[in-house]
Parts: C-alpha cells; sequence; structure tokens
C-alpha cells in the first residue's frame, strides 16, 4: 500500500516563499515589501520611485521620507540652515526658526503633478536650472486691500518639485492680498487679506492638485511658523 503524506508550506507562487514541493497550504506565504529608491544614499528613500521585492534592494530604503532624494544634505534627519532657500530638514517649512522676512508659498500645478507630494521638475529636465528638482517659475504679487487694489510688490519665485517657493521680497508691516500666476493657469488670489508683521508667513494652496483661478475666494491659507 502506497500512503501519500500531505507536505505543508506555501502555494501561492506570487508569494516570497513559494514551495513547488508543498501540497498543503500552512498559512506560511509572506510577500515582497515594498521599498524606495535612496539616490543620495542619505538613508531616506524617494516616495515617487518605488519597488516592491521580498529582500532588501540596493540602492533602495523601507522610508519615503526624503523631500529631495538628489540632495543628501537634505533629509529629515537634519537641522534647517539658515538663509538658504532650501527645506533642508524635510519638515514642509523653509528656513523655519531663522528669524524674520521669510515669505513661502505651496502649490502643486495640475499639469506638472506625478503624485505622492511631488511634480515633475521641468526646468531641470530641460536643461534650464541647475536645481534638480526645479519644476517653474510662478509670479508672486502682494496687493492692496481696497479697490482697485493696486500692486504693492511683484517678484519670481522658483517652485520646486515638492510644491515649495519661496518668495524673495519681504513687504513692510501691513495686511495684502496674494496674488499667484503661472504662465499656463489663470491667477489666483488669497481668500482674505494676509497681515505680516515682520514673522515668518508660509501659504498653502489648499487644493492637491490645482488649477487656477482668479477668484478672491480661492483657498490659500496663510500659517505664521
Amino acid at each position: 500500500m502506497i500512503v501519500f503524506f500531505d507536505v505543508p508550506g506555501c502555494l501561492d507562487v506570487n508569494a516570497c516563499n513559494y514551495s513547488s514541493l508543498a501540497t498543503q497550504d500552512n498559512g506560511s506565504c509572506s510577500y515582497g515589501l515594498t521599498f524606495y529608491r535612496d539616490a543620495d544614499s542619505d538613508g531616506y528613500g524617494d516616495a515617487a520611485v518605488d519597488s516592491v521585492a521580498c529582500f532588501a534592494l540596493s540602492g533602495f530604503v523601507f522610508n519615503n521620507d526624503d523631500c529631495n532624494d538628489a540632495l543628501a544634505a537634505v533629509n529629515p534627519g537634519l537641522q534647517e540652515q539658515c538663509v538658504n532657500s532650501i527645506d533642508d530638514n524635510c519638515n514642509n517649512i523653509i528656513d523655519e526658526g531663522c528669524g524674520s522676512g521669510a515669505f513661502q508659498l505651496k502649490l502643486f500645478v495640475e499639469g506638472y503633478y506625478q503624485g505622492n507630494g511631488f511634480m515633475i521638475p521641468n526646468l531641470f529636465n530641460e536643461g534650464l536650472h541647475i536645481n534638480p528638482t526645479a519644476v517653474d517659475s510662478v509670479m508672486v504679487e502682494l496687493r492692496q486691500t481696497l479697490a482697485p487694489y493696486n500692486p504693492v510688490s511683484t517678484a519670481s519665485a522658483l517652485l520646486l518639485r515638492n510644491g515649495f517657493a519661496v518668495v524673495p521680497f519681504y513687504p513692510a508691516p501691513g495686511s495684502y492680498y496674494i496674488v499667484v500666476r503661472h504662465r499656463n493657469t489663470i491667477e489666483t488670489w488669497s481668500n482674505h487679506p494676509v497681515f505680516f508683521n515682520g514673522s515668518t508667513v508660509f501659504l498653502i494652496l489648499q487644493s492637491h492638485k490645482i488649477l487656477f483661478c482668479k477668484d478672491r475666494n480661492s483657498e490659500i491659507s496663510a500659517i505664521p511658523v
């Protein structure tokens, strides 16, 4: 008499530990983990570039916390460096704790957005800027709060891949409407005047992907830091 014995193991061919000899599933199947590319070898991965694997991949890490995977000097484990217009510690604020006079924006342009909080770095890809995270420029205006809302200051700000831009001016103390314009979009106004008093002003366009509209009811929030 021939006696057949069940061989316990993993029967799922998509599992990391699939066994072709197994005849009975014993619930032991394990599956690949998501790893994120760490191009600058700083121990923090790029959320935009991932790979699923059963074993650790060279050049990849478990976390996706890096906000600039082209610069090892930028990651969540570092301290913020003042007056360099860079979010050194990836906390979504540029030059925090560095005194007064900083004016910053965060926004995503719909046509450039690629998901996971990042845009395509068009300026860098086209050889028009040396910053590997450079996306495009936006025009930022401060306007008076009473009609006809005359402009007070205007400047171009470099928009980075993570949506951040540092505005290269800071106004005299007072309240102003913020106007943001981009060459392929319609201008956006802040919902209310924003008060500048010497503290850092950080403006966030609330919509995840922005298609600008000329309307002072558009959602822009000002967060003092």
